[in-house]
């Protein structure tokens, strides 16, 4: 960061010349901080915000303002500022309605665009400087006493811190009251109040009400153990019933009377019808009648 300093380098109204002034700022609010380079009855106020222009883009607005110290007014033609990190210069860019020029290169700039947008003769020297519009009022058409530009970087999310106690130059010509000729000329500088990111702040957070105690509550009597369970024998699953088909009833047995049992038949015995036995046969029975009647008188003598 660049030594911050409030040496006011400009010419008077009437001739040029060297002058002492000073740097009076506002302190810096959310996402953004003012304040006010003033000398020779000039002043100008500076406004930087960090999230006007989108995130990581600082807007610069840069107003030339009266009031009873300072009645002139002055057409605004170079303004050249300091960067806390001189690494980022190479990616830096300006873009703005009013700016013609504007180049980066640490602690050495100290003139941009045309040969009188300088700070020539202060002995100090700058990271950045932007030229606004062109010389001459051009008959009122170029006398810009307010401007709005942008300062981004190609890969780097710029803020405010960038620009705590940084110094900065203003480079103003047809500087007068808005009644005169307005010939003067001035070289002014001065300083950036110191930057800290603001604290946010929480919501109170509401209280609630006291939560009503509730009475003890009563103690539970023991527990008492309960045996194991014994775990049963795995169920052995049946086979599955057949259906048996349906029983046809029969009819009823009709009782039959008892049987009468019948006398047992006695045979007779059958009479064979006689025959007449032949000669021959005769004579043979006879001979065997009587070998039958010699046999059992044979018998009965010997008993």
């Amino acid at each position: 960061m660049k030594t911050a300093f409030s040496t006011l380098l400009g010419s008077s109204l009437l001739a040029a010349g060297l002058a002492l002034a000073s740097s009076a700022f506002s302190s810096a609010d959310a996402a953004s901080m003012a304040f006010d380079v003033t000398g020779s009855g000039t002043k100008v106020n500076i406004t930087l915000d960090d999230t006007a222009a989108g995130e990581g883009k600082v807007q610069f607005r840069v107003n030339v303002v009266t009031d009873a110290q300072n009645p002139n007014v002055a057409d605004l033609r170079g303004i050249f500022f300091n960067l806390a990190d001189d690494s980022l210069l190479s990616g830096l860019s300006i873009i703005g309605s009013n700016v013609t020029a504007s180049a980066f290169s640490a602690g050495s700039v100290s003139s941009v665009g045309s040969n009188n947008n300088n700070l020539n003769g202060s002995g100090y020297a700058f990271d950045a400087g932007v030229e606004i519009g062109q010389e001459g009022l051009k008959g009122g058409k170029d006398d810009i006493q307010s401007t709005v530009f942008t300062l981004s970087h190609s890969s780097v999310a710029l803020t405010l811190a960038q620009f705590s106690e940084a110094s900065f130059g203003m480079r103003l010509m047809s500087v007068g009251t808005p009644d005169s000729t307005r010939a003067g000329s001035l070289k002014l500088t001065g300083a950036a109040p110191g930057w800290t990111p603001p604290v946010i702040e929480k919501p109170p957070v509401d209280e609630k009400p006291p939560v009503d105690e509730k009475p003890p509550v009563d103690e539970k009597p023991p527990v008492v153990e309960q045996p194991p369970v014994v775990e049963q024998p795995p169920i052995v699953e049946q086979p599955p019933v057949v259906e048996q088909p349906p029983v046809v009833e029969q009819p009823p047995i009709v009782e039959q009377p008892p049987v009468v049992e019948q006398p047992p038949v006695v045979e007779k015995p059958s009479v064979e019808a006689e025959k007449v036995p032949e000669p021959a046969t005769l004579a043979g029975l006879g001979l065997v009648a009587g070998a039958f009647a010699a046999s059992r008188r044979r018998k009965s003598n010997k008993a």
